[in-house]
């Protein structure tokens, strides 16, 4: 038996794939995104209005801290950030932290991938 990854998104440029991004939920969030494999770190204030995304650069105290592989995953809808926070993937700033991002990141379907590539 082998373990394949048959969907995963990698981010690239993190504020224009959220601002891209479908919301359902009002709310702010604060994340600290490191890369290790590009050796970057970012910290993004995404403010989301009416549906519609706003992500820039912010010196804030970050809520969630997570490496940009997981935020792929958030990305996606397929994993709660709570999930993620529990299994010490995430690290959350403040007990609020989870709850705020399981509501900003609800997705209306899961994810799925029809084809193996």
């Amino acid at each position: 038996m082998t373990d394949d990854d048959w969907l995963w998104v990698r981010l690239l440029d993190v504020p224009r794939a959220l601002t891209a991004r479908g919301w359902f939920t009002d709310g702010e969030l604060v994340l600290d995104v490191i890369d290790p494999f590009l050796d970057e770190r970012g910290r993004h204030l995404l403010t989301v209005r009416d549906g519609k995304a706003e992500c820039v650069p912010t010196d804030r105290t970050p809520d969630l801290s997570l490496d940009v592989r997981d935020l792929g995953s958030l990305y996606l809808g397929g994993t709660t950030p709570s999930t993620l926070v529990r299994a010490g993937h995430v690290h959350a700033h403040h007990a609020e932290a989870a709850a705020t991002a399981d509501a900003l990141f609800r997705s209306d379907r899961e994810p799925h991938c029809l084809h193996w590539f």
